[in-house]
């Protein structure tokens, strides 16, 4: 039976495993116990990760994705130590990067730097999210002049969630839900701009 790996909300990349090397859901993987399903990931662990590895190294970021996904399934089952977990994280933020998917590339940072604290990956981090969050933001009024208003709210709150100063954000947010008759929505972030304000 046949799986997919990548358990991320990014359209791309969610890819079939190839059979018999990351297929972690077999019926035996199902029909055993808990003790059995361990030792069966086990088995795995070891080459998946070296798949990542080997991935990354020659830029196969599509595949690195893939394997580090896999990698990171079979961890939070095995506990594995934070060390293991952030490298994983690691590469499939690096994938992401690469690949120009920078919101899930963000999201994983954060997943990353959660765990361990890195320097080149925090610096990385902070440079990113800021560009991100202006294109977002511009993307938002860009929508608004088209009268794209539930596209414009997407922008926003992307925008709204890699900055630190989330007063402009709020109260587009507020202005955009009024427009589609959302009064209560309109005020809950209207609220929130007061608050910060007072």
């Amino acid at each position: 039976m046949e799986r997919k790996v990548l358990q991320h909300k990014s359209p791309c990349y969610i890819e079939k495993t190839e059979k018999n090397v990351v297929d972690l859901k077999t019926s035996h993987y199902h029909s055993s116990i808990k003790e059995g399903r361990q030792q069966y990931d086990k088995v795995w662990a070891v080459p998946v990760q070296e798949r990542t590895r080997k991935s990354l190294a020659r830029e196969d970021y599509a595949e690195c994705i893939k394997y580090s996904y896999a990698s990171i399934n079979i961890g939070k089952e095995l506990n594995y130590p934070e060390v293991r977990m952030h490298e994983q994280y690691t590469a499939a933020a690096i994938s992401f990067y690469n690949l120009g998917h920078i919101f899930d590339c963000l999201l994983i940072m954060k997943k990353a730097l959660a765990l361990r604290q890195d320097k080149e990956l925090n610096s990385l981090y902070i440079k990113t999210a800021s560009i991100f969050a202006k294109k977002e933001f511009a993307l938002g009024f860009e929508n608004i002049k088209n009268d794209k208003i539930r596209d414009a709210i997407k922008h926003f709150k992307r925008s709204c969630m890699f900055q630190r100063k989330r007063i402009g954000c709020h109260l587009r947010l507020s202005s955009c839900y009024s427009q589609l008759g959302n009064k209560k929505i309109a005020r809950k972030y209207l609220k929130m701009v007061t608050t910060k304000i007072i």
